[in-house]
C-alpha cells in the first residue's frame, strides 16, 4: 500500500482496518486529524462505506484533570492491566498543540507506552498523540470520527487522555461513556 492513491484509498483503508491492520487505523486517523482530508473522509464514510455497525458498543473512557496531575500515569497502568487481562486497548491521547511545528508537543504516547511496552501486552495498546489547539477545551479537533475509527477496529476499550482542562472544559463529557477525574 505505497503508492499514494491507495494510501488514501478510503474504501481499501476501511476493509483493511476491520481486517485488524494497524497501518490503516494509523492512517485513517491521520486523514481525520487532517484539515485538507478531513471533509473527504466524513463523506466517503457517511455515504460509501459504512465504518461502525450500530450495534459496536466499544466503552470509551475519557480521563481529565489539571495540568501534570498524572493523568498519563494513570493511564499507562490502566492500559498494562486491562492488556494483560487480554484486552485490545485504544488511547487517544490529546497534547497542546506546538506553535512551532503544528505537532502534539507533551508526547503523551511516549510516557503512557512506557509501562505497556513487555512483549505480552505491547501488541494489545495503541496509543496516538494528537494536537490540541488552545481553546478546544482540552480535546483535539475531529475526536468524533476518531472514535468511530477506533471502534471499528475492534478495541476492547477506548480511552481518550484530555489536556489538561479546568472546570469549564467538559466537552469530552459529550464523547465519553464515563469520564474520570484526576
Amino acid at each position: 500500500m505505497s503508492s499514494p492513491t491507495l494510501r488514501n484509498d478510503i474504501a481499501t483503508l476501511v476493509e483493511r482496518l476491520r481486517g485488524g491492520d494497524r497501518w490503516s487505523l494509523a492512517r485513517l486517523l491521520t486523514l481525520a486529524a487532517s484539515p485538507e482530508q478531513h471533509g473527504e473522509l466524513i463523506a466517503k464514510l457517511a455515504t460509501d462505506v459504512p465504518l461502525v455497525p450500530p450495534e459496536a458498543e466499544t466503552p470509551v473512557i475519557a480521563v481529565t484533570g489539571s495540568a501534570g496531575v498524572g493523568k498519563s500515569s494513570l493511564l499507562c497502568r490502566l492500559a498494562a492491566e486491562y492488556a494483560e487481562q487480554g484486552e485490545y486497548v485504544g488511547v487517544l491521547a490529546c497534547d497542546p498543540e506546538s506553535p512551532l511545528s503544528g505537532g502534539a508537543v507533551l508526547g503523551d504516547r511516549c510516557r503512557i507506552a512506557g509501562g505497556t511496552k513487555s512483549p505480552p501486552i505491547s501488541h494489545r495498546v495503541f496509543i496516538r498523540s494528537l494536537s490540541t489547539e488552545s481553546g478546544q477545551q482540552g480535546v483535539a479537533n475531529n475526536l468524533a470520527i476518531m472514535l468511530r475509527i477506533m471502534k471499528a477496529f475492534g478495541f476492547d476499550r477506548i480511552f481518550i487522555e484530555t489536556v489538561g482542562s479546568g472546570q469549564g472544559d467538559v466537552a469530552v463529557r459529550d464523547l465519553a461513556d464515563g469520564v474520570v477525574l484526576v
